[in-house]
């Protein structure tokens, strides 16, 4: 995979985290969503602020520090973390249509 495309795959990933943060902010608010991450569902707790202002310095950080990094493994990684990425947006907008259609 070439640079561009490992770049891109990053800023995807860190796209796709700010999303994740969204909706699941959004779902936590309204009550429907849950937060599996011990860590995050404390910061939720104490600031939603917070929790999505991690979120967000988190992706800065995947593009700042890992920008121009390209190797075989990084790389493997990179696809691993976009996959799991877009199966949880996936679920997210499952249990979103869900709770806008039942709730």
């Amino acid at each position: 995979m070439g640079a561009i495309q490992t770049n891109a795959l990053i800023i995807s990933l860190a796209v796709l985290n700010v999303l994740d943060a969204i909706l699941t902010a959004i779902g936590l608010h309204i009550g429907y969503a849950w937060e599996l991450n011990p860590i995050m569902r404390w910061v939720w707790s104490n600031s939603p602020f917070w929790f999505i202002g991690i979120k967000v310095i988190f992706s800065v950080m995947l593009i700042v520090f890992c920008y121009n990094l390209h190797s075989k493994l990084f790389n493997r990684l990179l696809w691993f973390a976009f996959i799991v990425y877009c199966l949880i947006i996936t679920q997210h907008i499952i249990v979103t249509s869900y709770a806008i259609l039942y709730f």
